[in-house]
């Protein structure tokens, strides 16, 4: 069986998500993204992203000639180290009940949802804990369920529950 041929760094695109929008991000911040990521620190908000598709794992990239000492100094000077206990806590909190809905209605569109059919503090939410990622398709910025968060689905939905909280519910 052949092995998949990995992607070369220099083809990924990284995307970072604002309050406005998605956009791609300068050379000097896309080499300080790609250094926190192939560390295991993946900066909020950022996806990578080689033609159209998501790359989600450093481990599919050919790090070959990837500027080391130069996408350090970057990091540490842009993303300040990047904050690997922090990132962890993040992607760890418990979604809510609207956003996990949310995750599942993305989940659904194999290619992804249009910005404006998802509530923008909502889809930064999602997009913050890794549970959804943005790409660029027919000229749009959509997004698109990471793997992380079919994981998360498929966690809830073997467990049986929907992810609600049982705040606010009193025993008679």
């Amino acid at each position: 069986m052949a092995t998949p041929t990995k992607t070369p760094w220099i083809e990924l695109h990284v995307w970072a998500y604002e309050a406005n929008g998605a956009r791609t991000v300068n050379a000097r911040r896309s080499l300080a993204a790609l250094s926190a990521w192939r560390h295991g620190a993946r900066p909020p908000g950022t996806s990578f992203v080689a033609g159209s598709r998501i790359v989600d794992d450093p481990g599919r990239i050919d790090w070959q000639d990837f500027p080391e000492i130069e996408a350090h100094e970057a990091e540490i000077e842009l993303l300040g180290g990047c904050a690997r206990n922090d990132d962890r806590v993040r992607t760890h909190r418990p979604a809510s009940t609207v956003q996990i809905e949310a995750l599942r209605e993305i989940g659904r569109d194999p290619e992804g949802l249009v910005r404006s059919r998802l509530h923008g503090a909502r889809a930064n939410a999602l997009l913050q804990r890794g549970l959804i990622e943005l790409a660029h398709v027919s000229g749009q910025t959509v997004r698109r369920i990471s793997a992380t968060g079919r994981e998360l689905l498929h966690h809830l939905d073997a467990a049986g529950g929907s992810g609600r909280r049982r705040r606010g519910m009193k025993s008679d």
